[in-house]
């Protein structure tokens, strides 16, 4: 935000008026006289190019102001996502923590039926692999909750007891209807990345139209002269600086070169927008389907298999290790929807950040 003190402080100086030059001199003679020369001048030139400065100025506080809202927005989205990442790390840890108790009770009965010779090597060593398995598995997740815990802090700037916080719920279902065929057009409307440029491009012009106008204009000075010989006597002053050898070729070509740059950069910006408009979309409406398709046909086909099988077990039809198996089916498919809701809500916020006018950073 202080970048826009930085701006308008630029635009002070622009509107400056030129503050007046004063000289004086004294010439001594071998006749104990003396001449006293004293005059004052102001800039001319300056004063007539001040409305000038000051549009190419003010053109760079507007692209100041944009570029700033712009970092907001960046911020914006980078809590959304840490949000959406914590969250979604929360529940895998609680589905790798009920998936690791499984596992280990499995691994414990199978333990005690391979001591009492009802389970040959073989099934004794497949699950006490799983079992371990699970537990690295735990040891990750535990270790991503806390990263993205700590990821949330940081850009939330918070620190000490300030860290304390809770989040009561997990990640929602997905919208119920998605407004997806109008986010190009709009993503291009309100892109803050091409409003910017847009202005950047403008300071450019105004200051190439300065420089061509200040390389042919001879500087101007005014003002007056007292001189005292004897007697003082006074006059008008007046200081003409031709531009015979330089007429400010340097700066036209420069701030025409930005102007260029500036061109190009809005054609590539609004080629980035478009895409990644339509890739969003694109993404969105795919992770949409793939959470409900989660949702509404594997959570309950893994819900149906748990069910049977848990009547297969009452009815001595399935051991306890299928059912436990069925039971660790079911917690993947609940931790592989939680992960299809997370880059969801990912790309959801990718989308709100476009409709919002800033193109997301890759």
């Amino acid at each position: 935000f202080e970048e826009l003190g930085v701006a308008r402080a630029e635009l002070v100086s622009a509107l400056r008026l030129p503050n007046p030059v004063a000289a004086g001199s004294v010439r001594f003679r071998k006749s104990n006289s003396a001449t006293i020369d004293v005059s004052v001048t102001e800039n001319l030139t300056q004063l007539i190019f001040l409305p000038m400065r000051n549009a190419a100025a003010q053109a760079e506080l507007d692209a100041a102001k944009l570029s700033v809202a712009g970092h907001a927005l960046d911020l914006v989205l980078k809590v959304r996502s840490a949000f959406y990442a914590y969250v979604a790390d929360q529940q895998l840890l609680d589905f790798r923590e009920t998936a690791l108790k499984a596992l280990d009770a499995s691994a414990q009965v199978a333990k005690s039926l391979h001591e009492a010779g009802n389970v040959t090597d073989l099934n004794f060593e497949s699950e006490q692999v799983l079992a371990d398995e699970a537990r690295a598995s735990h040891a990750a997740a535990k270790a991503a909750f806390a990263a993205s815990r700590e990821r949330l802090n940081e850009l939330m700037g918070l620190w000490g007891k300030n860290t304390s916080w809770r989040v009561d719920r997990g990640l929602g279902d997905p919208v119920a209807t998605l407004q997806l065929a109008d986010l190009e057009s709009v993503a291009v409307a309100k892109s803050l990345d091409l409003q910017l440029i847009e202005r950047r491009f403008a300071a450019a012009a105004k200051r190439a139209n300065l420089a061509k106008v200040e390389g042919w204009l001879p500087e101007l000075k005014a003002g007056a002269l007292a001189e005292r010989e004897g007697d003082w006597s006074y006059g008008p002053l007046a200081e003409l600086q031709l531009p015979l050898f330089y007429q400010g070729q340097g700066e036209v070509a420069r701030a025409r070169a930005e102007m260029r740059r500036q061109e190009q950069l809005l054609n590539a910006r609004a080629v980035q927008v478009r895409a990644a408009a339509k890739a969003t979309a694109t993404k969105l409406s795919a992770a949409r389907e793939r959470v409900m398709y989660i949702k509404d046909v594997l959570l309950p086909s893994r819900m149906r298999i748990l069910n049977a099988t848990q009547l297969q077990y009452n009815a001595m039809g399935a051991s306890v290790f299928q059912l436990l198996m069925a039971k660790r089916d079911q917690i993947e498919t609940a931790r592989t929807f939680v992960e299809a809701l997370r880059d969801y809500w990912l790309a959801y916020a990718e989308a709100e950040q476009l409709r919002s006018g800033r193109l997301p950073a890759p």
